[in-house]
């Protein structure tokens, strides 16, 4: 049985990520939230793989991580259950999982977090972030230039990709110094149960630019 192998998934709540486990599968196929249901899958490639963040990096009490393309929760709401000494601000364009997340907040008991629906690149005027992730969203040099303009100088981006993260990371040479963006990190680990590589890329702001451009010229014409 999973329970049993709570231990090497080293995950704070059980009770909490076994509620989040049952509501998003009883609810997935309303919203369209996930095509992985078995529960070890769930709890390793989504749980696990979210909260790895936490393993590399010090993020401090009282810090704000926004998440964008929060989509089913990932990786925000796993990080707001480990540390609940932090804020969290999910992002997602869809309004149907929105509502997801704003009920999965609720019945979580999570008063840490706030979930605005709208696209990142319409609130570059609103926000100031020191930390942003994105977890399966967009190909790097196209996902680079959404997160941009919501970041301050100094502040820093961790996206999570897969195993072929370099050849994103080779074309997306351009959108880094465009950007005024700096790759400082890399951190890579494999995922339990042999279910894969994964990767955290770490940017930090150096710079101010001209950008994001509209969605319509970002996805249409990717720097």
């Amino acid at each position: 049985m999973l329970k049993d192998k709570y231990t090497y998934l080293k995950l704070k709540d059980n009770k909490q990520y076994e509620m989040y486990y049952d509501f998003l599968v009883g609810e997935n196929t309303k919203y369209n939230l996930t095509t992985i249901v078995k529960k070890e899958e769930v709890y390793i490639k989504h749980f696990l793989d979210s909260v790895k963040l936490l393993e590399f990096v010090d993020i401090k009490s009282n810090s704000i991580i926004y998440d964008v393309g929060s989509g089913a929760g990932f990786p925000l709401i796993p990080l707001l259950i480990e540390r609940n000494d932090i804020k969290g601000v999910g992002i997602e364009s869809n309004n149907k999982k929105c509502e997801f997340l704003k009920l999965l907040s609720n019945k979580l008991g999570l008063n840490n977090v706030i979930i605005k629906s709208d696209r990142v690149e319409n609130l570059i005027n609103d926000e100031n972030a020191t930390y942003v992730c994105a977890r399966a969203v967009a190909k790097l040099n196209i996902l680079l230039e959404l997160l941009v303009g919501i970041l301050k100088i100094g502040g820093r981006m961790f996206l999570y990709k897969g195993a072929n993260y370099k050849e994103e990371l080779a074309l997306a040479k351009n959108a880094i110094k465009l950007l005024g963006l700096a790759h400082i990190d890399t951190f890579e680990y494999e995922l339990e149960n042999d279910f894969g590589k994964r990767v955290i890329l770490v940017f930090e702001k150096r710079i101010n630019s001209s950008y994001p451009r509209k969605y319509t010229q970002i996805k249409t014409k990717p720097l």
